[in-house]
């Protein structure tokens, strides 16, 4: 999954151009992945979710990595959200507090971006060595996740100030990671990923915290 950065002018924000993209990607990817297991894997039904995500138990079992490969490619998206939001509060607060929340951010989420950039091109290039039948086994969660996150932030356009406004998109931002993590912790195949997703988890709930109490 690959985001497009747009320089524009105007009223649209940036993170909402991030978010719509990340959303079309994330459908454009189900539907590739679709079209792929159908042709490649029998055990799925005719909405093309595995029999695992239906709660059934014939026997069909999910390719090893695709977990990881949804898991992964929307994280990245998640990271690339986080840094425009913190390059945002950087260029327009005054606020020295959430000017070091967004530092730090800027610092810490480009550390875990490239580090989800290795991993994604191990885990595409596995899967095209072995030949794996694309199963989605998280995506509906993954679109279900930014559907409702665009709806908050759009909402979130509303409020005037910039401050509570920067607050409420990263607590919504890092609660939808949260939320996705969590979720993938069912299906983690990939050791890294594991230690990433449970490493996400208590860092978001620490910033959300701090946030919070500010």
């Amino acid at each position: 999954m690959i985001m497009i950065k747009l320089k524009i002018t105007g009223f649209i924000p940036l993170f909402i151009l991030s978010i719509s993209a990340c959303q079309n990607s994330t459908d454009n990817h189900l539907r590739h992945d679709r079209e792929s297991a159908k042709e490649k894997s029998p055990a799925l039904s005719r909405d093309g979710l595995s029999q695992q995500i239906l709660g059934k138990s014939d026997g069909a079992d999910t390719a090893a990595n695709h977990p990881d490969h949804d898991f992964v490619h929307f994280m990245i998206s998640q990271h690339e959200m986080a840094l425009d939001l913190a390059n945002e509060e950087l260029d327009s607060s005054k606020d020295k507090m959430l000017k070091t929340v967004a530092t730090h951010i800027i610092e810490h989420h480009q550390l875990e971006k490239d580090f989800l950039e290795k991993a994604a091109n191990r885990i595409d290039t596995e899967e095209e060595q072995e030949g794996m039948a694309s199963i989605p086994v998280l995506h509906y969660q993954l679109k279900s996740a930014i559907d409702k996150m665009q709806s908050g932030l759009r909402e979130m356009e509303q409020v005037k100030d910039i401050n509570l406004k920067f607050k409420n998109k990263i607590i919504l931002h890092h609660q939808t990671s949260i939320d996705v993590a969590e979720a993938y912790l069912e299906f983690v195949k990939d050791k890294e990923l594991l230690s990433y997703a449970e490493r996400l988890i208590k860092d978001h709930k620490q910033e959300i915290r701090q946030l919070q109490n500010h």
